[in-house]
């Protein structure tokens, strides 16, 4: 564990200066750096733990296709252990949608995007369990990149996933967990799909559909519409965030009935 997560760790210290602290998570911290070699501003996300955790994400994140995935540069097996990240130009989804909301087009283009993205996540077996506009970076057109796994899931059968401990099938942020999720069901997909249709609405909002209470969100009659959308609509995304799993649209289904039809 690491006393000073402020502070780049010394076995990095030769072949990076350090520029810049950008946050610290449940699992890492995350460095701005610069490769002395090439003189090439990067992001360094130092992990916290001992395990084969960092080197089993690397993994998984390198083998996964999908545009809007932010792939890691390097794997760095020392003490700690941390991955090398390109530098993203531009803001966080957080960042972005803290001064104003999205317009309805805006908002969008990023649920496209995700659409997308949670498919590919399905063929390759995976759940993300952790989306949320802080863990999306936008370019200034609006592309979205993924860069945090650390939560990730990939299935080993159900019948490994059936004794995965009570903690680790709570991992996630909470303000964007799906009410089987809070109960810590065997991840599955709708998981990711319902963070989506909550960040979603946040783009639209600045707040969140069912507001802060995790009681409320098990409740339909609790969700508060978004002032942007038509009755309709809302009753579309309210559907993407109903309590009950088999209730819901797909994403995709939601995408096409705000977008498309």
């Amino acid at each position: 564990m690491l006393d000073e997560p402020t502070t780049l760790p010394e076995c990095y210290l030769e072949e990076f200066r350090p520029v810049e602290f950008l946050a610290v998570g449940g699992q890492s911290h995350i460095h701005i750096v610069e490769e002395k070699k090439s003189r090439q501003l990067m992001v360094l996300k130092v992990y916290k733990d001992e395990t084969n955790r960092a080197a089993e994400i690397f993994d998984l994140v390198r083998s996964l296709k999908h545009p809007c995935v932010l792939k890691p540069l390097r794997y760095f097996n020392l003490n700690p252990k941390a991955m090398l990240l390109p530098l993203v130009r531009g803001v966080t989804l957080q960042q972005k949608i803290q001064k104003k909301p999205l317009s309805f087009e805006q908002a969008g283009i990023i649920l496209a995007q995700l659409v997308g993205l949670l498919s590919s996540f399905v063929d390759a077996g995976l759940v993300h369990r952790d989306l949320k506009p802080d863990n999306l970076y936008l370019d200034q057109a609006l592309h979205c990149f993924v860069g945090d796994f650390d939560f990730a899931h990939v299935s080993r059968g159900f019948f490994s996933d059936l004794f995965l401990p009570l903690r680790y099938r709570t991992q996630g942020t909470t303000y964007y967990m799906s009410p089987e999720h809070l109960k810590a069901a065997i991840p599955h997909p709708a998981m990711d799909e319902y963070a989506v249709a909550t960040l979603y609405y946040q783009c639209l909002s600045m707040t969140f559909p069912f507001g802060t209470s995790i009681e409320d969100r098990f409740d339909v009659n609790k969700y508060r519409p978004a002032t942007i959308l038509t009755k309709s609509q809302n009753a579309i995304l309210l559907k993407a965030l109903h309590p009950k799993r088999a209730a819901r649209p797909s994403i995709r289904e939601l995408y096409e009935s705000l977008y498309l039809y």
